[in-house]
């Protein structure tokens, strides 16, 4: 099975993370098609792994499944946004962009 991987960047002095990771790991925990990574951007690796993404705020999100594409969140997305992209992210469905994901913005690639 394939497996999306949902790299989350965090920081222990956001207010806003705690609820995010625990979004994220909440659904990891109800799926076997996700595998989730938090990036604390206040350790070496995660600060340097947020560089490689551009990330300028936290919480953030970014996706990768099958298809190989990349989606990321400028902002934190409901679950059902969350369960979709994840979905896509795997090929399973195609993504609307435009009508289904008004938060999402292009791509990135790493």
């Amino acid at each position: 099975m394939t497996q999306a991987i949902i790299e989350i960047f965090t920081s222990v002095t956001c207010p806003h993370c705690p609820r995010a990771l625990k979004q994220v790991k909440d659904i990891e925990a109800k799926r076997d098609d996700i595998i989730v990574v938090n990036n604390i951007i206040n350790t070496a690796e995660g600060s340097a792994r947020a560089k490689e993404f551009g990330v300028l705020a936290v919480p953030c999100i970014f996706l990768q499944g099958s298809t190989g594409e990349v989606i990321g969140f400028k902002e934190f997305p409901t679950k059902d946004e969350l369960n979709k992209a994840i979905d896509a992210a795997n090929g399973k469905i195609k993504l609307e962009k435009k009508s289904l994901f008004k938060r999402l913005f292009k791509d990135q690639e790493h």
